[in-house]
């Protein structure tokens, strides 16, 4: 009799020998499920790589998929993409670092907590955001250690995490306009100056009040504050512009003090002017005025006598006017920066 799988009651056993995935490769058209704790296993030489399944319980709240290298540490998880003969690296998951190789989206926060959170880098220079205890700071490394090197000495940039408060320590270049609401408080300030004509002036770089004063409307463009009073560089309006003084006891409108240029050019002071040195008072203006050495002149009948730039003082006549009298003179001089002159006649 011959010996068949029907005749030996095998013919199931066969039937599921069929269906089975052979050891040397298969190729499924269905699913494949592990009922229990099962892995898939690479093993090359004595590294490998896994892929399992925790599951200790259906009330099992730490359920995972596990992905694990072995053997030597420096086996590792890549991912990636092959597009006709072209394969493009995405993302390598190594013992110490994933590295990212496309753009990465996020569409929730990304939380990190260590101390530095995020390093920007190429060869030579490198950027680490830091936080330092109530602290943010963007720190440099030191060049030439951009990748691996430690924070570096600088500290440009700081946020302060429980004020708001930002902190730039190494200068700041601005190209734009600063527009605050506060008070801009500096131990320096410099205005990059050039050399143009006088109506440029108008468009130069200058400190300026931002909106044009009304007519009849003060403005102060500089003040500074004493105990008792505050000094102001300023103006009133299209009428007058210079310095003044406000103490601060007044309730009326109005200054203690002014020295300032009105519209038609006129510098105008309310109170005295009283110079430092008077060298160039003492060259233009007349100090004193007197008469000078006595000059006696004799009068005939019928004369005329007048001499310039001189007052007659006296007269000393006896009897007639025959040639024997006298009119007695005196220069009229000035002084101006030491020295007297005679005064001119017109």
């Amino acid at each position: 009799m011959e010996l068949t799988a029907e005749n030996l009651n095998l013919q199931e056993t066969v039937n599921k020998a069929d269906n089975a995935v052979q050891k040397t490769g298969d190729s499924l058209s269905g699913g494949l499920t592990f009922e229990n704790d099962s892995i898939l296993a690479w093993i090359r030489n004595t590294d490998w790589a896994k892929i399992g399944f925790k599951n200790d319980a259906d009330s099992d709240t730490d359920s995972y998929m596990w992905f694990e290298t072995g053997d030597n540490g420096n086996e590792y998880f890549k991912w990636r993409s092959k597009q006709s003969t072209t394969t493009k690296d995405l993302m390598n998951l190594k013992w110490d670092a994933l590295s990212v190789l496309v753009k990465a989206l996020f569409s929730s926060e990304v939380k990190i907590s260590t101390v530095n959170a995020l390093r920007i880098f190429n060869s030579s220079f490198g950027a680490i955001f830091r936080r330092s205890e109530e602290c943010l700071h963007i720190i440099p490394t030191r060049e030439n250690e951009g990748e691996n090197g430690d924070i570096g000495p600088l500290r440009p940039f700081t946020i302060n995490l429980r004020t708001g408060r930002i902190s730039m320590g190494h200068g700041l270049d601005v190209t734009g306009d600063i527009t605050t609401n506060s008070w801009v408080y500096a131990n320096r300030f410099a205005i990059n100056s050039g050399s143009t004509s006088w109506i440029d002036m108008r468009n130069q770089n200058v400190i300026f009040g931002r909106n044009a004063v009304s007519t009849s409307s003060a403005q102060a463009l500089l003040r500074q504050d004493h105990a008792e009073r505050k000094f102001f560089v300023g103006g009133l309006g299209n009428y007058q512009f210079g310095f003044y003084m406000i103490n601060n006891s007044r309730t009326a409108n109005g200054t203690d003090g002014q020295a300032y240029m009105d519209n038609n050019g006129n510098w105008l002071c309310g109170a005295q002017v009283i110079p430092g040195n008077y060298g160039n008072f003492d060259s233009r203006y007349v100090r004193d005025v007197r008469l000078g050495t006595r000059v006696v002149q004799l009068m005939a009948r019928g004369g005329r006598y007048e001499k310039a730039g001189h007052a007659i003082t006296g007269l000393r006549i006896i009897g007639e006017v025959d040639g024997d009298d006298e009119a007695i003179f005196r220069p009229i001089q000035k002084y101006i920066n030491g020295t007297w002159y005679n005064v001119a006649q017109v």
